[in-house]
């Protein structure tokens, strides 16, 4: 409510500014992303963004498409080995110690049946041995773990079903089951603390889950408390099948079919409308993909139907030995560095902003399509287009600003 909130606040100042009988063209960057919700462009920034694109508020909305390629908080189950006894049917939960904020993760259930009975039950195992019942069947049950008389962690059945403007919708409602738990390190006395280390989750089809439905699990990006940094407090996801490293410590770019843990299907969970311009991030020396920028997958359907990819991939690091790029303050001039696809997105409004004037000194009101016009630059041989989309722009990226 607060972004939609300040994307009114910008249009109508934009109104204003340009006085009456002026259509101001406002391109608009919104560097943040979560990593859990719909996936389907049916969330509610997803179709708050398209909704305002299509209708002409706003003439380009840059979005980065994530930092959680190799995060390892992303995992997807088929139907068919829920159902079976002797299935793939479990995955563990490393919940971090001494984390100042609860750790969520939620469990979609993409079936075109949901209703109120769940097609999946969920059962967790703290890492001291506190088991849930696996009981969750209709909608709105919930499930408490207590430790010491406290409760440290509560499993919910939720049915989610849009109320809000969809473009194309209505949208389809989806089955959800959240597993929230309490931080690891509380900073009041008396308030219980949740276990940190392995917390075992088991999954099991129910009658309304076809073969070819899935689940989906996604761990929430960590919150931060004020003034905490994370460090390494993210909860992530593991399974006996699932490798993060080579044998010479190279990080694995390739998802394995035989472990549900993924590294394609982990873009932006605001990212997946058709209309923004979706920002991937590479290495300016070597024109590499950057190793932490997310990827969608074939299997991550957008609104509209087909498979949604990033549009393109700007500039989000310099090289492998000096990660990051710099950046100054608009107004100080202050230089600092920055990492990750959220500095990579406004380097294509800014592109944006130099096609629109190129294109009225030429010719005064002509219409633009950015987002077409952005695509149109980029470099040929293109890498993979579920990681850089249409390619890699070339964006005129000074590695030394000021200088």
């Amino acid at each position: 409510p607060f972004v939609k909130s300040g994307l009114n606040w910008i249009w109508l100042q934009a109104q204003l500014m340009a006085g009456t009988g002026r259509a101001p063209k406002i391109v608009l960057n919104y560097s943040f992303g979560d990593y859990a919700d719909r996936h389907d462009g049916f969330g509610m920034l997803d179709a708050d963004f398209q909704r305002r694109l299509t209708k002409g508020e706003f003439a380009l909305i840059s979005l980065p498409t994530g930092n959680s390629y190799l995060t390892s908080t992303h995992a997807v189950f088929e139907g068919k080995e829920l159902k079976k006894a002797n299935g793939d049917r479990s995955i563990t939960l490393r919940v971090q110690p001494d984390d100042k904020v609860p750790t969520f993760t939620e469990f979609w259930v993409r079936t075109s049946t949901a209703g109120s009975k769940t097609a999946v039950s969920v059962k967790a195992t703290t890492p001291s041995g506190v088991v849930s019942g696996g009981r969750l069947v209709s909608l709105g049950d919930y499930e408490e773990l207590v430790i010491n008389g406290d409760v440290i962690a509560r499993i919910y059945y939720q049915k989610d079903a849009p109320k809000y403007l969809v473009p194309g919708g209505p949208a389809p409602a989806l089955s959800k089951i959240t597993l929230a738990i309490m931080p690891t390190r509380q900073e009041r006395a008396g308030l219980g603390e949740a276990d940190h280390g392995a917390w075992e989750l088991q999954f099991k089809g129910g009658a309304a889950l076809a073969d070819t439905d899935q689940l989906e699990i996604w761990v929430e990006r960590g919150d931060t408390p004020s003034g905490i940094p994370t460090r390494g407090r993210q909860a992530y996801l593991e399974h006996p099948n699932f490798q993060w490293r080579d044998d010479e410590g190279r990080p694995i770019m390739v998802d394995d079919p035989k472990c549900p843990i993924k590294r394609f299907g982990t873009i932006s969970s605001i990212l997946n409308a058709e209309a923004p311009l979706g920002v991937a991030g590479y290495r300016f020396l070597d024109q590499r993909m950057s190793d932490f920028s997310s990827a969608s997958s074939p299997d991550v359907p957008a609104a509209g139907g087909a498979p949604l990819q990033p549009t393109l991939a700007a500039v989000a690091e310099y090289s492998a030995s000096r990660p990051g790029v710099l950046a100054a303050g608009t107004y100080s001039g202050t230089v600092r560095g920055a990492r990750g696809t959220s500095s990579a997105a406004p380097l294509m409004v800014r592109e944006a902003v130099k096609i629109f004037h190129a294109a009225q000194a030429k010719a005064p009101g002509s219409a633009v399509n950015f987002k077409a016009e952005l695509t149109a630059q980029v470099l040929p041989n293109p890498p993979d287009v579920y990681r850089a989309g249409a390619g890699l722009h070339p964006a005129n990226y000074d590695p030394t600003p000021g200088r």
